[in-house]
């Protein structure tokens, strides 16, 4: 093999190792988006249980769906009660005071993985980073080569 066939498949390699790296990346960043749209709405769940537990108001609006786009007026009928979801498809009903701490768990386990995620995102970028360098060493001695046939 040919030193410049070798540097060719070496190319190739660190090519197709950064083709990969883009496509986690671009997973990675999809899923930090979910994982920061959860918190966001953890948060606010968390905050409305406190106003919740604060007020004394008998009727609320409910929103029907993530972006508030209707609503319904309700009734409380359990002051201190509310239903929480626990993981999955279960919920459990319990009281304010018991579903705020559920919830501040998950905030802190969804801001955990935040963390994991930017800096696994962080190592790729700087893996993606060396291979450029590399592939630009790579080209100048192939350059190289050619200006001296």
């Amino acid at each position: 093999m040919s030193n410049n066939e070798r540097i060719q498949q070496e190319a190739n390699i660190l090519l197709q190792e950064y083709a990969f790296l883009q496509r986690y990346v671009e997973e990675l960043s999809t899923y930090l988006n979910n994982i920061n749209t959860a918190l966001v709405e953890a948060s606010l769940a968390r905050k409305s249980m406190e106003e919740l537990s604060k007020g004394k108001e008998r009727e609320i609006l409910v929103s029907l769906d993530r972006n508030g786009n209707a609503f319904i007026k309700t009734e409380i009928k359990e002051e201190d009660r509310v239903i929480v979801s626990i993981g999955g498809d279960y919920y459990l009903h319990t009281s304010i005071k018991k579903a705020t701490e559920i919830l501040d768990r998950k905030i802190s386990e969804l801001e955990e993985s935040r963390k994991n995620i930017e800096k696994e995102l962080s190592n790729i970028l700087n893996r993606m980073e060396q291979i450029k360098q590399q592939l630009a060493v790579l080209q100048g001695k192939l350059s190289k080569q050619e200006a001296q046939k």
